[in-house]
């Protein structure tokens, strides 16, 4: 099963007392019943506090919140990883990666010059948006945020980690610099990629970013599709 072993590493740097206390398995087995989050928070070392006595107090507040978080991580993605695999397995999606990587490879040059003018772009009302809004696989994705109300945003790359077709305007047209794509792409190695627990002050929610490889023929991964799961329903 090519999922076995898919899930990334990521930049996992929590103390190992951490993981002990939230039952997290070692390194070296990284399967999703298993599964490893990026950036756990280190607890504070003696010099940051005042003294021994609230050393202590701030390290075990700093082992709880990091439990806390990872079982927050573990139980949304627990929740949703199969139903995202399939949506990026939609033939749909598929083609429309694949056409992107056949006829609209760019040098990074013109990617980067895509991507400042998209940035620079207020609303939606730009072709080049509406290009990547208005599509039918921006429709599939639409579909899947009314039928999942927790989606905040969906969004597919190609293999250079430009945008093909998303759910809503993301703030960049290029992600290929970014975690998101890069851990996930993996040098065409595809594997979940599962982001830090933020706070949107839009939707008053917690978000997690689950990236999943967008597999063609033989399993070769063509591209990537990102998904922000809210810890609620928007309103």
């Amino acid at each position: 099963m090519r999922f076995a072993n898919d899930i990334a590493i990521g930049w996992f740097v929590a103390a190992t007392l951490a993981i002990v206390a939230v039952g997290c398995a070692p390194a070296g087995d990284r399967r999703v019943d298993a599964l490893p989050w990026s950036k756990a928070s280190v607890p504070p070392t003696a010099s940051d506090v005042a003294s021994p006595a609230d050393a202590e107090q701030e390290t075990n507040v700093s082992l709880e919140a990091n439990a806390a978080e990872l079982e927050f991580r573990d139980r949304i993605v627990r929740t949703h990883i199969d139903k995202l695999r399939q949506i990026a397995a939609q033939p749909l999606l598929v083609q429309a990666v694949k056409q992107a990587n056949d006829t609209g490879w760019q040098t990074q040059k013109q990617i980067e010059q895509t991507d400042l003018r998209w940035r620079r772009t207020k609303g939606v009302g730009d072709p080049l948006v509406q290009q990547h809004l208005e599509n039918p696989s921006a429709d599939l994705l639409r579909q899947e945020q009314q039928r999942n109300p927790s989606y905040v945003e969906l969004f597919v790359m190609d293999n250079q980690g430009c945008i093909v077709a998303e759910s809503d305007k993301t703030s960049d047209f290029w992600q290929g610099d970014e975690a998101k794509w890069k851990e996930c792409y993996n040098d065409g190695n595809g594997r979940v990629y599962v982001g830090d627990v933020e706070y949107d002050q839009s939707t008053r929610l917690y978000v997690i970013q689950i990236s999943v490889p967008v597999y063609y023929e033989h399993d070769a991964t063509i591209g990537t599709m990102t998904v922000s799961v809210s810890s609620g329903k928007r309103d």
